[in-house]
């Protein structure tokens, strides 16, 4: 057997098989991750409303974080630009 017909084999046996030689849908793409709407489909509606209200306190709390780091990075910024302007009237 030649070196190509090895590679038509490879080749069929990779068609053949279904999933193989990884899709969208592997898991070494999305990792081992479960069905999301598994977990919802078991919740009543009151758990679904909290565990929505808990999102959004999340979503809250994370923009809260993100706009004093951002205030700080910009204090720092101004900072550092009035010291380099001083650095340059010294020298």
């Amino acid at each position: 057997m030649t070196d190509l017909d090895k590679e038509k084999d490879k080749k069929k046996d990779v068609e053949e098989t279904p999933g193989a030689a990884g899709g969208l849908d592997d898991d070494d793409v999305w990792g081992d991750v479960e069905d999301p709407m598994a977990e919802i489909e078991g919740l009543t509606d009151t758990q679904i409303e909290a565990q929505i209200k808990e999102m959004e306190s999340q979503i809250r709390r994370e923009r809260n974080d993100f706009t004093n780091a951002k205030k700080q990075t910009e204090d720092l910024q101004k900072r550092i630009k009035e010291n380099r302007e001083k650095l340059k009237m010294s020298t």
